[in-house]
């Protein structure tokens, strides 16, 4: 290969003086061969999936303390056969879940900065009841709330549902695995209107996998720890629904083997962006073929990176108009779908500028 790029050096400068037509075939024949493909990885900020306004700056938080009667994934271990725990330890699971998954929601929302302050309640700030249907608070009640801590809505857990399952090895052939599943319906109440900000049931599990050679569970923990872990996770989850979050994701770029490409790819890997954008914009004209789809495709991960995503988008159309026109079809889905991306990341763009609060109807959650 190495040999091969030396010669072509040549040739280019050979025929760089008066033959231009020459350079461009050759150069396309180029692009069509060696062309590396590379991973650039970069973080991205999700909005929230449900934006609130952004007059709610502060917010309290807190259980309902609501256990259904019904429940039957509720308080019990499972080893095969279902294992009644006792009221106590029952008791003292649920305060523990519970807490543990209040205080993890407010962390993560903390960290976020999304709100000034903060208002976790205590466990037992709404007392212990039971019932077969869950029902919403008044807005009086939720009033009440808001003109004594001085927020501007209530975050509430209305509801923590868990199951703790330990797989044995007796009567199966292969081992599985320890977890725990929670539930866990999370409502945010606006004191203005009978209208949820938000209603959501989230639903995970968190699992521990087996050793098949020991038939032991690796770094399984018991099941106070791991339905402590569980809980945690579950308010962490709720807390990314409603605060925008970054994210690291890997996009692709394209390094033919041009020496103003591997300069590019240099400068790329040391942050210069405008000089990477003066490099490959040599060869963004539609003459250059498949060299200009790379080129376009290129520019467009530059200007995502600078945050113009109308010119990202900009690029990344003119680089799937030389796919279609040379009926590439290698490149045409690896473009198509930049361009997708693209596209959605300018819509979440505009989410993270929209105010208006999503709302639910207040109905009974049965069990």
């Amino acid at each position: 290969m190495k040999t091969v790029l030396n010669v072509t050096k040549i040739v280019f400068q050979s025929f760089a003086m008066g033959k231009p037509n020459h350079l461009i075939i050759l150069l396309l024949l180029i692009a069509s061969s060696c062309t590396v493909y590379k991973d650039y990885p970069i973080d991205i900020l999700s909005p929230a999936e449900v934006d609130l306004a952004n007059n709610i700056q502060n917010i309290a938080v807190l259980s309902a303390n609501f256990r259904p009667m019904r429940d039957t994934s509720m308080y019990y271990y499972s080893d095969y056969e279902k294992v009644n725990l006792s009221s106590e330890t029952q008791n003292l699971l649920h305060m523990m879940m519970t807490s543990r998954s209040l205080k993890s929601f407010s962390q993560a929302v903390s960290l976020n900065e999304r709100f000034a302050n903060i208002e976790v309640m205590p466990y037992n700030y709404v007392p212990l009841h039971f019932g077969d249907s869950l029902l919403a608070f008044t807005p009086a009640y939720i009033k009440e709330i808001c003109d004594a801590y001085h927020v501007d809505a209530v975050v509430v857990l209305e509801v923590l549902s868990f199951k703790y399952s330990e797989f044995g090895t007796v009567y199966r052939s292969s081992p599985e695995t320890n977890e725990v599943s929670t539930i866990a319906l999370w409502r945010i109440y606006n004191p203005t209107n009978n209208a949820f900000l938000d209603q959501k049931i989230m639903i995970d599990t968190v699992f521990w996998n087996s050793n098949e050679d020991t038939w032991e569970t690796l770094n399984a923990p018991n099941m106070n720890i791991a339905c402590g872990i569980a809980a945690e996770i579950a308010g962490e989850n709720y807390a990314k629904r409603i605060t925008s979050n970054w994210e690291k994701v890997n996009r692709m770029y394209l390094v033919p083997p041009l020496e103003d490409f591997k300069k590019a790819d240099g400068y790329l890997n040391e942050g210069k962006w405008e000089n990477a954008i003066q490099l490959w914009g040599k060869y963004t004209d539609k003459k250059y073929g498949k060299l200009a789809i790379h080129a376009n495709y290129n520019m467009a991960l530059a200007y995502e990176m600078k945050d113009e995503i109308d010119q990202a988008l900009k690029y990344i159309n003119k680089s799937l108009e030389q796919v279609i026109s040379l009926r590439s079809n290698k490149d045409i889905m690896m473009v198509s779908k930049y361009q997708m991306v693209l596209n959605e990341r300018k819509a979440d763009l505009a989410k993270l500028n929209f105010n208006e609060p999503a709302n639910d109807e207040l109905l009974p959650i049965q069990f």
